[in-house]
C-alpha cells in the first residue's frame, strides 16, 4: 500500500493508477504546499483510489466510534463508582441503622440525585430507609471501607 498527497489543481491531466511509478512506491507521502484542495492517492492491490481530507477524516473518526463500540469493558470501566451510606429500619419499638458500601454504574455515578434514588430504592427491598449518603469512590475507596461495612459491603 502506498500513499501519496497531490493538489486536486494540478489532477486534471494526470492518470495516476496506470503508472509502474506508483507500484514502486510502499509508503511514500510527498508534502503538499500550498494546495487548496489537498488528495490522497490510496493505491493497493491494482488499484489507485484519491481520496479528500474530508474523507479521511470521516474515515479516522468513524474508526474510533467502531474501537468505541466494540470495546465496552473500557466504557463501562469508567462509569463504575462506589458509594457508601447510611440506612435505618424501625421495626415496632427498636430501631436498627446500618453502614453499607454499594457498587453503581451508568449515570448514577455523576449525578447526586439519581444516586440517592437507586441507593434508595435497592436498599428498600429489605425495609431499610436511607438517611443519607456520605461518599462516592473508586474500587480502591471500597476496599479501604470493607471492614467497616461488614455484611453490608456490596449486599445491594
Amino acid at each position: 500500500m502506498s500513499f501519496r498527497v497531490f493538489c486536486e489543481e494540478s489532477l486534471s491531466a494526470i492518470n495516476l493508477a496506470r503508472t509502474p511509478f506508483v507500484r514502486q512506491l510502499p509508503a511514500l507521502v510527498i508534502q503538499y504546499h500550498g494546495c487548496l484542495r489537498p488528495l490522497i492517492l490510496n493505491y493497493r492491490r491494482g488499484t489507485a483510489t484519491f481520496l479528500s481530507m474530508e474523507q479521511i477524516r470521516k474515515t479516522i473518526t468513524a474508526g474510533f466510534v467502531v474501537a468505541a463500540l466494540l470495546s465496552p469493558g473500557m466504557a463501562s470501566a469508567q462509569n463504575v463508582c462506589f458509594v457508601d451510606y447510611k440506612a435505618k429500619q424501625a421495626g415496632g419499638s427498636n430501631l436498627q441503622l446500618h453502614y453499607g458500601v454499594m457498587r453503581l454504574q451508568g449515570p448514577a455515578c455523576h449525578n447526586p440525585a439519581l444516586l440517592e434514588k437507586r441507593v434508595a430504592k435497592r436498599i428498600a427491598k429489605d425495609n431499610w430507609v436511607l438517611l443519607r449518603v456520605l461518599s462516592r469512590f473508586d474500587r480502591k475507596g471500597a476496599n479501604q471501607r470493607q471492614a467497616n461495612a461488614g455484611q453490608y459491603f456490596l449486599r445491594y
